[in-house]
C-alpha cells in the first residue's frame, strides 16, 4: 500500500514540472506516470543491452562487428 502511495506521489511531483496552466490533477498524474514509465523503460533497455554485451551474446548476433568494425 505504501509503495502505491509513493509511486503516485512521485508521479504527481514529476507531473507538476510538466503540467500546463489549467491542467487538473488527473492530467498532472497522467503526465507524471507517462514520464516515469518511459524513464523506467529506457533504463531497463539499457540494462538488458549491457547484460547482452557483457555476456558476448550481442557480439555473436552482430558477427563480431561490435569488437572489430573493420570486418
Amino acid at each position: 500500500m505504501e509503495l502505491i502511495v509513493l509511486i503516485i506521489g512521485c508521479a504527481l511531483l514529476i507531473g507538476l514540472f510538466l503540467r500546463k496552466k489549467g491542467d487538473n490533477t488527473m492530467d498532472t498524474l497522467g503526465k507524471g506516470c507517462g514520464c516515469m514509465f518511459w524513464f523506467i523503460f529506457i533504463i531497463v533497455c539499457l540494462i538488458v543491452l549491457y547484460i547482452l554485451f557483457m555476456n558476448g551474446t550481442l557480439n555473436e548476433w552482430t558477427n563480431g562487428y561490435i569488437n572489430n568494425p573493420n570486418l
